[in-house]
């Protein structure tokens, strides 16, 4: 708010943050009704957010990180278009629109938004223009990039290397699921 009215006093910006607090409180009650109709439990319900939510984020930086011509128009486009379709699959399942796709597990649907997101975005900044290469060169990965951070990880002691870390983490990662299954 501080920035879109600078001229607010502390006093005036205390009272703003109480109100949308209470906006927040009362908005969050009003939506009680609709999670237990999604799901048996809050923690399930967390996890179906999250599940829906995910997937157009991961597809939109992947495809910023590995793919130069993809562009905010097709970043965008595709969270849009996400968000829309996690929507539509939240609302099928509570008031099942869709009975196929409402007997699908909500992790399948996830891998589902997934490939539409990617779909979408690639559609997107295909139908417009490609980013400046300046642009996108620091940020897009590239065989020279991973050939030069491997030259100066080479004389790193094995806990700074991030890459055996990741690659530890990984390993207990499957070992703790495979406890679990």
């Amino acid at each position: 708010i501080k920035q879109l009215r600078p001229q607010m006093t502390s006093r005036q910006l205390v009272r703003a943050g109480q109100v949308s607090t209470l906006v927040l409180v009362v908005l969050a009650s009003a939506w009680v009704p609709f999670i237990e109709r999604v799901s048996d439990s809050l923690w399930g319900y967390l996890q179906l957010v999250i599940a829906f939510t995910s997937p157009p984020v991961v597809s939109a930086f992947l495809l910023g990180l590995f793919w130069k011509r993809a562009n905010g128009t097709g970043a965008f486009v595709s969270l849009l278009a996400g968000g829309a379709c996690a929507v539509f699959m939240i609302l099928s399942q509570t008031y099942d629109i869709v009975p196929y796709l409402n007997e699908m597990h909500f992790l399948a649907k996830a891998n589902l938004l997934f490939v539409v997101s990617i779909l979408v975005h690639v559609l997107a900044s295909l139908a417009s223009s490609p980013p400046a290469p300046q642009k996108v060169e620091e940020y897009t990965y590239r065989k020279k990039l991973f050939a030069q951070e491997t030259e100066e990880l080479r004389g790193s002691a094995w806990y700074r290397n991030y890459r055996i870390l990741a690659i530890i983490l990984l390993a207990i990662t499957a070992l703790v699921v495979g406890v679990f299954l």
